[in-house]
């Protein structure tokens, strides 16, 4: 629904309404949808008598929300996208009909998952790792002083040690 006025949602005879500002760019308007459709799928209440902070909260998630609703995650990896930034956010843009600073927003929000999903693939691996080594050695638990790591066995007791490195 198109009014001349800024978009929002209202609720009208029991259902939510999404209002779409007529003045913006389809762009605009397509990312607007997204914020919007947040608010109508995952929250209630009027922000009207809402602590400021809460409304922030609200708006945050539904940015969010918009960044993945109209630019799906999926269909973000399908894409072979240039090796230059400034070409990568064109390519997203005119792909999924939002603004440059919008495919920008969702460039950096895709490549934080990446690297979360990297650091925590590399944080399992090194727990791995010494899980492995501990299991190898027979060791169940590791003390630590200033010179040495000490590998200990409930039964056996003291299974190994080695010098704590320092970088100087």
């Amino acid at each position: 629904m198109f009014l001349p006025t800024s978009s929002q949602i209202t609720f009208v005879f029991g259902g939510p309404k999404i209002n779409i500002n007529p003045k913006l760019t389809p762009q605009e308007q397509w990312e607007d949808f997204g914020h919007e459709l947040c608010h109508a799928l995952r929250q209630y209440g009027s922000q009207l008598s809402m602590p400021d902070d809460y409304i922030f909260y609200q708006e945050e998630k539904a940015d969010n929300f918009a960044l993945h609703f109209c630019v799906p995650t999926f269909m973000l990896e399908r894409i072979d996208l240039p090796q230059y930034r400034t070409k990568a956010i064109e390519v997203i843009a005119e792909t999924f009909h939002v603004t440059f600073e919008f495919a920008k927003k969702r460039l950096e929000k895709h490549e934080q998952q990446l690297l979360g999903t990297q650091y925590s693939l590399h944080i399992k691996s090194q727990f791995e790792a010494v899980k492995q080594f501990k299991k190898n050695i027979g060791c169940d638990y590791i003390l630590k002083d200033k010179k040495k790591t000490y590998f200990m066995n409930n039964n056996k007791g003291l299974v190994g040690t080695i010098e704590n490195w320092r970088a100087e």
